[in-house]
């Protein structure tokens, strides 16, 4: 597979309440999104690891329509 083909894309939300937010707006209860966020893997998750930030492609993920828009235009400039 060509080089150009490999990429890395990181969704990163504007904020921990953002993502709050959304949780109990999926319907999540608070003690589900009390021990998701103080997990290992969310806290891993929550930042771009300094070996992949000159490689990777970060897409702020405020807004599904324009996160979408701004994915479909990366997928296309990379296959293009």
């Amino acid at each position: 597979m060509p080089a150009k083909l490999l990429t890395v894309i990181f969704l990163e939300l504007p904020s921990k309440a953002v993502q709050v937010k959304r949780l109990y707006a999926r319907g999540d209860k608070k003690a589900k999104i009390k021990q998701r966020l103080a997990s290992k893997e969310a806290k891993r998750d929550a930042k771009l690891p300094a070996q992949l930030r000159a490689k990777a492609n970060v897409l702020q993920n405020a807004e599904l329509q324009q996160t979408y828009a701004k994915l479909e235009q990366l997928v296309a400039d990379i296959l293009a």
